[in-house]
């Protein structure tokens, strides 16, 4: 995973996370398009990337506005391949409702736990720039990050049951009185 720039995250309402960045001088790759065909012409064009995670089921907004410079916007599950355009694609936006320099993906169904991918990229090649993204999800929390690798199952220690110490305690007693009586004769 790269991401250009430095990230910035703002923990707003719940359910809302946000994170700056740039494209400038990112890797290139040749971007399809909204709908996830492949691919435009215009490029290459360079790009950056975040990857998320959401603590519940939800439909959720990404919003991104792209300071002084026409931006598209992706969704992939992870992992993202720029060399494999359609694979694990989700959804994509040229221009939000703000005109040029926005992107929007309403309404996309995400799954908890699952980790996807923010692509941020140009509309065609020399469009880079500064952005901020925002991801806006009902009922669940927004991770930026990957979520930490799950905690491994606790196997207890088995114990003996209070008859088991009690007999073991016997036998002890009964070993050791045999070894005496046997090294005294």
């Amino acid at each position: 995973m790269l991401l250009i720039g430095v990230l910035a995250t703002t923990a707003g309402f719940a359910g809302s996370n946000s994170y700056s960045g740039t494209n400038v001088g990112g890797p290139e790759w040749n971007r399809p398009f909204a709908d996830g065909g492949c691919c435009s012409g215009l490029g290459p064009v360079r790009y950056s990337v975040q990857s998320f995670y959401i603590t519940n089921d939800s439909a959720c907004d990404i919003a991104s506005v792209q300071d002084g410079w026409d931006g598209y916007l992706f969704i992939y599950n992870n992992p993202f391949d720029p060399t494999s355009q359609t694979t694990n694609f989700i959804a994509g936006d040229d221009d939000g409702p703000g005109g040029i320099g926005t992107s929007n993906i309403d309404g996309v169904l995400l799954t908890k736990s699952t980790v996807y991918q923010i692509v941020t990229t140009g509309f065609a090649n020399g469009n880079e720039g500064t952005f901020t993204n925002t991801v806006t999800c009902q009922g669940a929390e927004v991770i930026f990050g990957e979520p930490p690798p799950p905690t491994p199952p606790v196997n207890p220690i088995p114990t003996m049951s209070e008859w088991s110490q009690i007999l073991m305690m016997l036998i002890m007693i009964g070993t050791a009185g045999w070894y005496v009586r046997r090294h005294k004769s």
